[in-house]
């Protein structure tokens, strides 16, 4: 996950100021009809799975993972999920319905319908 340096708001819009991940991401090497070794999809994998442990143990949904939200960092080939302008806290998750934010064929019907949960992460 990229480090985030900086957060404010001004003229009544949020912003993020996060660290610049160099790298690929997994739509452009798709794209580009890169393949993937069983090693390269498990490595892959296991990164996402780090990754989501971490936001979840803090309560955090992300609500957009997808390929283009996956950037291969070039200095040392470490999975890092990006974007987390969708991202949700989960307290409260189960009674409140959530603004529907995500994209379309990457969103498990929970969310389509307004209650993402951490499992969501995951579809």
């Amino acid at each position: 996950m990229p480090q985030l340096f900086e957060h404010f708001i001004k003229d009544k819009i949020f912003y993020l100021v996060q660290e610049y991940i160099n790298g690929k991401t997994i739509h452009e090497k798709i794209k580009s009809e890169e393949t993937f070794t069983e090693k390269e999809v498990r490595k892959i994998l296991e990164d996402i799975l780090q990754i989501l442990e971490f936001i979840h143990r803090r309560n955090v949904i992300h609500r957009d993972i997808k390929p283009a939200n996956l950037i291969e960092r070039e200095s040392d080939n470490k999975i890092c999920l990006i974007d987390f302008g969708a991202g949700k806290t989960i307290s409260n998750w189960i009674a409140t319905r959530a603004t529907i934010i995500g994209t379309n064929n990457y969103m498990p019907w929970e969310q389509v319908r307004g209650y993402p949960q951490p499992c969501s992460d995951i579809y």
